[in-house]
């Protein structure tokens, strides 16, 4: 498919007029004077232009990149360019432009490159700091950033390294289109990555690496626990601890609402050399993530002595053990399992109504109908945050239907996005939409919870933290709400675990790692996990001081079949293009957007661990 050169001309115009990149800052009509010139060069040189990109060495993938850099330096600078002179000018600057390209694998490199190209002050913070580091969490900064419209073509193109024609037929888009979002993210990368690296070089310089606040207490725990259920489990842990190290008063907990804010915070204070002690980070890609950010490891210290002193290695199942292990090393602590394939459910309504928990999908939607029927709101969602739908798609109704072995294959990269069985999920979850609370794009999980255990909707679907929130808010298990396995033909658990690591700069190791040993103890995942809902990680907890429905969950865990869950094995590209659709999905009820998503970005499965 051709680069719709017209099209291309005209955004280039109008991007540069409104960035000020030529002269004058207010937006032009894209029939100015300088679009027609400038189309006026492309109909006569564009064709010449790729021959000589090509003579000088550029693979043919990357020509049109080529030729729009020099069309957008000509558009900033042709103003300045004698009438007659153009030629001799485009094929100057596409010299320059081919000398100064990167080929192949080094695109990665590249954008890396730009993040560090800056000389940083001399001091003890900007040695401490090693380059793969800063540049990543640069880069984890600035696509935070970017707008969700040209996110995905940069990651595709950038870090997934795929030419401009390969992205378009993925995302099913005009070349034209994809090389103009392309571009789009470009300056907006070279903007963000600027105004990062000098916010670097100013607070390196103020803030020595090593210097903490006098009020600083040690150590320190960076975590997105902030819930009902949450922040007491975390306090009935750290209260382990001070027991057994009274010289700790207190130990600084972070809490940082939401996942991805508290992911955008570790960034931070990892690039600027001050991370935590430890912190909360899903088992699997998000660990691995940063032990895999050099070749080295830089940013995590390995804890297989920490396992071997504390005769951890047999206390976890090896599943769990695989999540926070590469070549070989462990770098994390499991502290808790949770189940994220539960029904939960209002004890009232359905005794009110002369119902059952449904433990089918086909009964799930007659109990519904039913409740609908009688005025009762059938299912309570929070879609505020993207991944609720997601787990409740993938990890509810496609394990429940297809089966734990299909869920295994799929998100290894196995499947294809045409298979019945990805439509049939999306089918039931379509189902379910229909019958929502109409407030659900404005809730988060613990908003449907609510709605469940006050008797305002009938069920909704969510992880085991739901009973450790609704527990510690008063409501009572089996009089105010129940739990079961979400409905399907198969009943494997879907498990995630959160695990603790030690950063190689942490400012208080000793102690950090005395803390660890306390989250990997029997009574430190006791006590957390009591409160918490989850199980704990360890399988020799003794588990008759734990309830009914926890011993049940322990059961289910140990005997039935498991899969980890999306967070632990799906790359984070493909999670916020499957994000991205799904959010679609929820509005439309059209499977269209998913599985073009999927297909689009099928070919990134299989890479996570």
């Amino acid at each position: 498919m051709a680069v719709d050169w017209r099209t291309e001309v005209d955004l280039i115009v109008s991007d540069v007029e409104i960035l000020g990149g030529a002269s004058g800052s207010t937006r032009k009509p894209v029939g100015s004077a300088r679009g027609a010139r400038l189309r006026q060069l492309v109909a006569l040189h564009e064709a010449s232009l790729a021959r000589y990109l090509a003579r000088l060495g550029l693979p043919s993938a990357e020509v049109d990149d080529a030729i729009q850099e020099v069309l957008i330096i000509a558009a900033r600078k042709l103003d300045r360019v004698r009438p007659g002179s153009e030629r001799p000018f485009l094929f100057a600057t596409a010299l320059r432009v081919a000398r100064n390209a990167r080929r192949g694998s080094a695109r990665r490199d590249r954008m890396t490159a730009t993040l560090v190209q800056s000389t940083l002050p001399p001091g003890p913070s900007a040695e401490d700091l090693a380059d793969q580091l800063l540049g990543r969490a640069l880069l984890d900064d600035v696509l935070e950033h970017m707008p969700a419209e040209v996110l995905l073509v940069f990651l595709l193109a950038e870090l997934e390294e795929m030419p401009v024609p390969m992205v378009a037929q993925r995302l099913g888009l005009r070349q034209g289109t994809v090389a103009s979002r392309l571009r789009r993210a470009r300056l907006h990368f070279e903007h963000w990555s600027s105004r990062a690296r000098t916010t670097v070089a100013r607070e390196t310089v103020s803030v020595p690496r090593q210097r903490r606040s006098e009020g600083a207490i040690d150590p320190e725990v960076l975590n997105w626990w902030v819930q009902r259920g949450e922040a007491e489990a975390l306090r009935a842990l750290i209260g382990v601890y001070e027991r057994s190290h009274p010289r700790h008063r207190t130990i600084a907990s972070a809490p940082v609402e939401g996942s991805v804010r508290a992911r955008a915070q570790l960034s931070s204070r990892m690039l600027h050399g001050k991370p935590p002690d430890t912190f909360q980070v899903n088992g699997g890609t998000a660990l691995l993530s940063w032990v895999r950010r050099t070749t080295s490891g830089d940013q995590m210290d390995p804890l297989d002595f920490l396992f071997a002193s504390e005769g951890w290695t047999r206390a976890f199942p090896a599943d769990v053990l695989d999540l926070v292990t590469h070549r070989g090393r462990l770098y994390a602590v499991p502290l808790d399992i949770h189940r994220t394939n539960l029904l939960f459910y209002s004890e009232r309504i359905f005794s009110d109504n002369g119902l059952r928990p449904p433990t089918a999908l086909d009964d799930l939607h007659s109990v519904a109908e039913i409740l609908r029927a009688r005025g009762v709101v059938p299912f309570a969602m929070g879609l505020r945050d993207p991944w609720t739908l997601n787990m409740l798609a993938f990890e509810s109704v496609l394990v429940g239907e297809a089966g734990p072995e299909y869920y295994r294959e799929f998100f290894a990269g196995q499947r294809s996005a045409d298979d019945p069985e990805i439509r049939g999920a999306l089918s039931h979850v379509a189902r379910m939409l229909d019958k929502v609370n109409g407030n659900a794009a404005n809730l988060g999980w613990e908003g449907a919870l609510d709605l469940v255990s006050s008797g305002r909707a009938a069920m909704t679907m969510t992880g085991d933290w739901g009973k450790g929130y609704l527990l510690n808010k008063g409501y009572r298990l089996g009089e105010d709400f129940g739990m079961t396995p979400s409905p399907g033909r198969s009943k494997a658990f879907v498990f995630a675990t959160d695990v603790f690591g030690l950063p190689k700069r942490a400012s208080h190791p000793a102690d950090a790692i005395d803390l660890l040993k306390v989250f990997g103890s029997k009574e430190g995942q006791d006590a957390f996990n009591h409160v918490k809902g989850s199980i704990p990680a360890r399988v020799d907890i003794d588990a008759s001081t734990y309830d009914t429905s926890a011993r049940s969950s322990m059961r289910d865990f140990r005997s039935g079949p498991r899969v980890p869950s999306m967070a632990s094995i799906v790359p984070t590209a493909f999670l916020r293009a499957l994000d991205g659709a799904m959010s679609i999905f929820a509005r439309t009820r059209n499977a269209t957007a998913v599985l073009s998503a999927i297909r689009a970005n099928y070919d990134l499965l299989g890479r996570a661990l």
